[in-house]
């Protein structure tokens, strides 16, 4: 290895003239700004994460043979185990939490008309109400309260954020409009000229 001597002492090759990178490292590390960003980088911690908890070397084939799904579970599996291991040692229990993500949900839910429907044919509003109570152990007896106000601030921010919506796109159509017509008075000089 090059060894470099300045006033401040010896330093390695690679962190001299980092502009143009170190020439002993593939040329994705040196555009990202060394090896010292390379490392910072997420996609470096999470592999450094799996290959830590592996005992692998990024060399080892099985390693090299990960596709990006398997990685994302591997290191999505880690952080849940973790986030189960600190609650356990803080004598939390984590409850998993459940989204429903259909195209038929999103449909219902977010591009309603009206009211949206959150609740399924069939179920019973006061009988889900009471099992959420049931499952907080009553801590909270402003818990209507709160819920209805967060229902309420959701709503105001959705039709705040839907006015806005409509404002951009009415702002939009008057600058075409307007452009639109600057176009044609430029054409109609144009061909006045002619």
């Amino acid at each position: 290895m090059s060894m470099k001597t300045f006033l401040t002492g010896t330093t390695r090759f690679s962190r001299h003239n980092s502009n143009k990178g170190n020439p002993y490292y593939p040329r994705g590390v040196n555009e990202a700004g060394g090896m010292d960003q390379f490392v910072r980088g997420t996609v470096s911690r999470n592999m450094f994460l799996i290959l830590d908890r592996f005992h692998k070397l990024p060399t080892e084939q099985c390693v090299k043979d990960l596709d990006v799904a398997t990685r994302d579970w591997l290191i999505e599996s880690i952080i849940y185990d973790s986030k189960v291991q600190r609650a356990a040692a803080e004598g939390r229990e984590i409850t998993d939490s459940f989204a429903d993500n259909s195209e038929e949900y999103m449909n219902d839910v977010y591009n309603a008309k009206g009211q949206a429907k959150l609740v399924a044919d069939g179920d019973d509003i006061e009988d889900l109400a009471n099992q959420i109570r049931n499952s907080t152990d009553g801590d909270d007896v402003n818990w209507d309260a709160q819920i209805d106000a967060q229902i309420d601030a959701a709503l105001e921010e959705k039709q705040a954020s839907d006015a806005r919506t409509q404002e951009q796109i009415e702002e939009n159509i008057a600058e075409a409009t307007r452009r639109t017509q600057e176009r044609i008075n430029d054409f109609d000089d144009e061909f006045d000229e002619l």
